[in-house]
């Protein structure tokens, strides 16, 4: 994921970084995009996080006003 979205390498690319061919990297990348969409989904309905994604509840990290 890292490769493809942060370092912007073609699946490709990425394939022969790692030594496989194109159309494994596609089948890991659709499986890893399939493992977080459930896991958001999960924190949505559990409360965690809202429908965009964003940190439900106080910000952590912050200095707390007064």
């Amino acid at each position: 994921m890292t490769l493809y979205y942060y370092e912007e390498m073609t699946m490709r690319e990425i394939g022969l970084a790692l030594g496989v061919v194109e159309s494994r990297v596609s089948q890991v990348h659709a499986s890893a995009v399939l493992h977080l969409r459930a896991a958001l989904k999960d924190l949505a309905e559990r409360g965690v996080i809202d429908r965009a994604g964003a940190r439900k509840g106080p910000a952590r990290n912050r200095p707390r006003p007064g």
